[in-house]
């Protein structure tokens, strides 16, 4: 790799060239997007895991963060999802255990109504998680 201000030869992923002192741009230190080990722009192909270089692509942000984030997003989701369930099954035994004593045509609606929130509720929480596995990938 070159320094982009004296032209002499310098360490990948040096801060500073050591023979002018200038400090190197951080956008101009890239990475392999394969090994995200440091390469000089002029590389076709990196020198670290001989990966073909097309476009080269700068080291990507925190990525251990974003897949944090969405950790914590579908925990709270599940513990959202926690009391809707519980209350949907309660209510559904207790919808069919009044169906048994009095014969009453309500407490089988209840209970598939109740059967239908629910798997209403387990939708809408494996779609959130994946828009949100989609949001982190991309």
């Amino acid at each position: 790799m070159r320094c982009p201000y004296c032209d002499e030869e310098i360490h990948l992923g040096s801060k500073f060239c050591p023979h002018c002192g200038k400090i190197l741009n951080e956008e101009e230190n890239l990475h392999c997007s394969k090994c995200n080990k440091p390469i000089s722009k002029e590389e076709k192909v990196c020198p670290h895991c001989q990966h073909k270089i097309n476009v080269i692509d700068k080291l990507p942000e925190n990525e251990r963060k974003g897949f944090i984030n969405l950790l914590l997003v579908g925990l709270a989701g599940l513990f959202c999802l926690i009391p809707f369930l519980s209350l949907a099954l309660s209510g559904s035994s207790i919808a069919m255990s009044y169906q048994l004593k009095e014969k009453s045509r309500y407490a089988k609606d209840a209970f598939i109504l109740g059967i239908v929130l629910l798997s209403l509720e387990a939708i809408v929480f494996i779609i959130n998680l994946v828009i949100n596995l989609n949001s982190l990938l991309a």
